[in-house]
């Protein structure tokens, strides 16, 4: 009995390392944790000085320089229209973390206000279902999935190309 056992945990090892691995950006938004994949992010700054823009959503900050280039920032908190947790009202936004995403034809950022860590998770921790997330009453297109850590906590994966609308990206590209 020891052996088949001791089999079959050898096994369950080799397919887990033959399991692909995927590398997130983590961050805090309200109270639970999301996730991008590491392949769109730039980089993460301490968030710059913004200057608004007239005629844009409350959700778009308005644009800043990042290492040169004016990049639109963006508010993901109020976008998902989430309660912030913990966060004292008009903080300065040098409290914050701007995470910037580079999309094929724009260039853009989201303020986040912990600074954001990196994630490993295999294939099997990642539920890409549209059940598991119509059951958690997401159904929104921007979702990507659900992830489980070693910790057993759950992060939101976003698909971050699709959180801002064609029309929204539009707005954005004229400012």
């Amino acid at each position: 009995m020891e052996d088949k056992d001791s089999i079959a945990l050898v096994q369950e090892g080799k397919s887990k390392k033959n399991e692909v691995l995927y590398q997130f950006v983590t961050f805090k938004l309200g109270t639970e944790d999301y996730a991008v994949s590491i392949e769109h992010v730039k980089e993460v700054t301490i968030t710059p000085k913004i200057s608004k823009m007239p005629k844009t959503p409350p959700f778009i900050k308005g644009v800043a320089s990042v290492r040169g280039d004016l990049i639109a920032i963006v508010d993901l908190e109020e976008r998902f229209d989430l309660k912030p947790a913990l966060k004292i009202k008009d903080a300065p936004i040098a409290d914050s973390f701007t995470i910037v995403i580079d999309a094929d034809t724009y260039t853009i950022g989201f303020i986040v206000t912990e600074m954001p860590n990196t994630l490993v998770l295999s294939e099997s921790q990642i539920n890409r279902s549209a059940d598991v997330i119509e059951k958690a009453r997401l159904k929104n297109k921007f979702i990507s999935g659900l992830g489980k850590t070693n910790d057993g906590d759950l992060v939101i994966l976003l698909d971050i190309l699709k959180v801002l609308s064609a029309k929204e990206i539009s707005q954005i590209s004229s400012v």
